[in-house]
C-alpha cells in the first residue's frame, strides 16, 4: 500500500488496533490514515515546526506528539471539536525521550547524565534516574512498561525499574562506542542497541551480547523488534530500510534491503506489516512476513498510477508497472489479478517469448529478478555489480539480455534463461545509456536504443555491430520504442518525436514516416506477417498503418493517458489503455470495425462505435442514440466484447436482442 502526501514526512506510528496510522510532517502537520482504505481520516495543522515524535495512546483514540522545537501535545482526534492540549513545554522535556506503551509514563534525558520520569496524566515529575557518566543518547520502555533502558556516550546501557526508579542491571559495550538507539523485544528477554554502523542484541537475563548485526556502510538511526521477536527493522544514514530475519539456533541473521529512501519505520502491532516514511513524501506499507525470495507488496491501492505496460506474446495477461515501484499482473481472460503486486522497477520489465517468465529490475539490489508469470513465485536473481542501475531487459528465444549503468559505463550482458548463468563472452560496453532492447524473431540480431536517439544493431553470435547506428531524432531518456520487422530487414522506431520511422537496415535510410500522433509514442510493433504496424501514444489513440505504403488504415480512440499495443503470435492486435485506476483491454480489429445500424443486439452489446457523448449517451455509427448511462456508472462501464475493463468495480451491459430497439426507433423501447 502506498499513502501519498503533499508534504515531507518525518514520523510514523501505528495505532494499537492496527486500523489507523499517524504521520507527522516537516510543516507541523499531523495526519491520520485508515489502513483498510488507504484514505486520510483527518489532519491537524498545529505548529510551524516539524513533528519529531508521534504515538497513539492505548485506546487508539488520542495522539501524543512533539514538534522538533516546541511542545508535547495530546490530541483526542475522535472528537472533531477537540484541540490539542499541551502536556509539557520545551524547557521541561529534553531529547531523547520515550513514551511507555500505555502512554502513562514519559522519560526524558534533557541533554544530561540523568533521566527524568513524568506522569503524563498528572503532568508531574515522578523520579530522577542517575547512573550514567556520559550524556544519555537513547531511551526505550519494555512492552509492559515496567523496565526502562537508557544508553549513553559512556558505552553503557542501564536497565531501570520504571516504578521505583531503581537500577536493575548495567551492561557495557567493550568497544567504547556510543549507544544511539534501543528497542526491547515484546517478551522482555532481548534488547537491541545501535552503535554506529552495527546492531547488538543483548540477552537481558545474562547481560551478554548474543548477536552482532553488520552490513551498513553508514550510521544506524533507529531499530525496532517485531512483536514476535523473530525479526528487526532498522533505518540508517544514508537512507536505507533493512529487515533482519533473526535465527533462533544461531548467533547470526540475514537482512533484506526494502528501500533506500527511508528515514523512519514502524512495525504494525501484529507484526504483519512495516510502515516506512520515504524521502519522496510517501508512506509505504510492506509485508513483513515475506522473505527475499517471495518479497511482494501486500496491497496496491486502486488509485496507484500506471507508468508502463507489457503484454504477453499470446495476449493472455498484461503486466502493469506502477508508480509505487511495483508490477501488477492481470489475466485478460478473467479480468482478475493473478497474484499480489511484485516489487520491482516498473520501467524495467520484460515477458519471455513463451509467456512463462517475467523479468523485473530491482535497482535497490542491483539485480534482475525472474518471476514465474503464472504464480508470481521468484525463480532466480541475476546479479550485476553493486550499485549498478538496471536500465533495460529483453528476452531472446532462450536468453535474457540486461543493460546496467555501472561505474564501468553502460554494460550489456547475456544470461542463459534456463540456468541463470552469465555468458562467458565479453560483455558489451557502451558510452551511452541503453533505454530499450528488442530481438529479431529468429534471435540472431539484437537492437538497442539509447537515450540520445541512436539505434545500435548487433549480431548475437559475433557480438559485433551488424549495421551502422541509426539516428532517429528521439533524444529523451526512456522515450525510444523500437520493433523489428519479421524479415529483420526493417526496424520501426518512435518516441518523443511523435512519429513512427521505418528504417531499411541495409542502407540505413528512412523509408516511411508515420505521422499523426500529437504526443509521445508509448508502444510500437510489427504484425507477425509484416503487413501492419501499430502505434499507441499518450494522445489517447491507437493507429494501425500499412507497413508497405505507410497509409493509415484504422484509428481507435481511448480516454486514457497511457496507451500500449502489440500483436500476439496469432496476429491479433491487443490494445491496453490506462486511466487512473482503470485499465481497458481491447482487440484493435473489433474496435475499429463499423457497426451495421440494423444490428440492434450487437449495437447494444458494444454500446456503439462512437462511445459515450459528453452527456452520457452511447452513440451508434451514425450518431444515433442507443443507451443513456447515469454519470456515476460511466467510469465503470465494461464495453463488451470489444473491451475488457479491469478495475475495482465494473458494470457489464448485455442483451440477447429480444425486445431491444436501436437506431432511429429507440423510443419504441417504452412505447411498445
Amino acid at each position: 500500500m502506498t499513502l501519498t502526501t503533499h508534504e515531507s514526512l518525518t514520523a510514523v506510528s501505528y495505532s494499537p488496533n492496527r486500523l489507523s496510522l499517524a504521520s507527522g510532517g516537516l510543516d507541523g502537520t499531523v495526519r491520520i490514515w485508515d489502513m483498510r482504505t488507504a484514505e486520510e481520516i483527518t489532519s491537524l495543522q498545529q505548529d510551524k515546526y516539524p513533528v519529531h515524535f508521534i504515538a497513539f495512546t492505548l485506546n487508539s483514540g488520542s495522539l501524543i506528539f512533539k514538534c522538533l522545537i516546541g511542545n508535547f501535545y495530546i490530541w483526542n482526534f475522535s472528537d472533531v471539536q477537540a484541540s490539542p492540549q499541551q502536556l509539557y513545554d520545551r524547557d521541561e522535556i529534553g531529547w531523547p525521550y520515550a513514551l511507555s506503551p500505555d502512554s502513562s509514563l514519559l522519560a526524558s534525558a534533557q541533554g544530561g547524565h540523568v533521566i527524568r520520569l513524568w506522569k503524563t496524566t498528572a503532568r508531574q515529575q515522578l523520579a530522577v534516574l542517575s547512573g550514567h557518566r556520559g550524556e544519555v543518547r537513547a531511551i526505550s520502555f519494555s512492552a509492559d512498561g515496567k523496565i526502562l533502558a537508557s544508553g549513553s556516550l559512556d558505552s553503557t546501557i542501564i536497565l531501570w525499574n520504571s516504578g521505583t526508579g531503581e537500577q536493575i542491571r548495567q551492561m557495557t559495550d567493550s568497544r567504547n562506542k556510543i549507544v544511539r538507539s534501543l528497542s526491547f523485544s515484546r517478551d522482555g528477554a532481548k534488547l537491541a542497541s545501535t552503535s554506529g554502523d552495527d546492531i547488538l542484541i543483548w540477552d537481558l537475563h545474562t547481560g551478554a551480547i548474543t548477536v552482532a548485526l553488520r552490513g551498513y556502510q553508514g550510521t544506524v538511526l533507529s531499530i525496532q523488534f517485531s512483536p514476535d521477536g523473530k525479526s528487526l527493522v532498522s533505518t540508517a544514514r544514508p537512507l536505507t530500510l533493512l529487515l533482519w530475519n533473526l535465527r533462533d539456533d544461531a548467533a547470526e541473521a540475514s537482512s533484506i534491503v526494502l528501500d533506500r529512501s527511508t528515514h523512519a519505520a514502524a512495525f504494525s502491532p501484529d507484526g504483519l506489516y512495516i510502515a516506512s516514511v520515504s524521502s519522496s513524501s510517501n508512506i509505504y506499507i510492506w509485508d513483513a512476513g515475506n522473505s527475499q525470495e517471495t518479497a511482494s507488496q501486500p496491497l496496491t491501492t486502486q488509485h496507484d498510477t500506471v507508468t508502463s505496460v507489457a503484454i504477453s506474446p499470446d495476449g493472455s495477461f498484461i503486466a502493469l508497472g506502477l508508480r509505487s515501484e511495483a508490477v501488477a499482473v492481470w489475466d485478460t481472460r478473467t479480468g482478475q489479478q493473478r497474484f499480489q503486486p511484485l516489487i520491482g522497477d516498473s520501467r524495467v520489465m520484460a515477458i519471455s517469448p513463451n509467456g512463462q517468465l517475467l523479468a523485473l529490475g530491482l535497482n535497490l539490489l542491483s539485480t534482475v529478478r525472474l518471476y514465474n508469470a503464472m504464480t508470481g513465485v521468484m525463480v532466480r536473481d541475476l546479479n550485476h555489480e553493486p550499485n549498478g542501475s538496471i536500465r533495460a531487459v529483453a528476452f531472446g528465444p532462450d536468453t535474457l539480455w540486461t543493460a546496467a549503468d555501472t561505474s564501468f559505463g553502460n554494460v550489456v550482458r547475456l544470461w542463459t534463461t534456463a540456468t541463470g548463468q552469465l555468458s562467458k563472452t565479453v560483455p558489451l560496453f557502451l558510452n551511452l545509456k541503453v533505454d530499450t532492447f528488442t530481438f529479431t524473431p529468429n534471435g540472431r540480431l539484437l537492437a538497442a536504443g539509447d537515450h540520445h536517439g541512436y539505434i545500435h544493431v548487433w549480431q548475437i553470435e559475433t557480438r559485433q555491430p551488424a549495421y551502422k547506428p541509426l539516428k532517429t531524432g528521439t533524444h529523451r531518456e526512456n522515450s525510444l520504442r523500437i520493433s523489428f520487422s519479421p524479415t529483420s530487414a526493417h526496424i520501426v522506431s518512435g518516441g518523443y518525436d511523435k512519429v513512427g520511422n521505418v528504417w531499411d537496415l541495409s542502407s540505413g535510410q528512412r523509408t516511411l514516416v508515420l505521422s499523426g500522433h500529437t504526443t509521445t509514442i508509448q508502444s510500437i510493433a510489427y504484425s507477425p506477417n509484416g503487413q501492419f504496424i501499430v502505434i499507441g501514444a499518450l494522445d489517447s489513440t491507437f493507429r494501425m498503418w500499412s507497413a508497405e505504403t505507410g497509409i493509415l488504415l484504422a484509428t481507435a480512440s481511448t480516454h486514457a493517458y497511457l496507451a500500449a499495443a502489440t500483436f500476439t503470435l496469432g496476429g491479433q492486435c491487443i490494445m491496453v489503455s490506462c486511466f487512473r485506476d482503470k485499465i481497458r483491454v481491447g482487440n484493435f480489429k473489433a474496435a475499429s470495425l463499423p457497426l451495421s445500424s440494423d444490428d440492434a443486439c450487437d449495437a447494444l452489446a458494444v454500446l456503439g462505435s462512437k462511445g459515450l457523448s459528453s452527456d452520457g449517451w452511447s452513440l451508434g455509427p451514425a450518431g444515433e442514440l442507443l443507451l443513456w448511462v447515469p454519470a456515476e456508472y460511466r467510469d465503470y462501464l465494461q464495453v463488451f466484447p470489444r473491451t475488457m475493463l479491469i478495475a475495482q468495480h465494473r458494470i457489464v451491459i448485455k442483451t440477447d436482442g429480444s425486445g431491444s430497439c436501436a437506431g432511429e426507433n429507440w423510443t419504441a423501447c417504452w412505447r411498445g
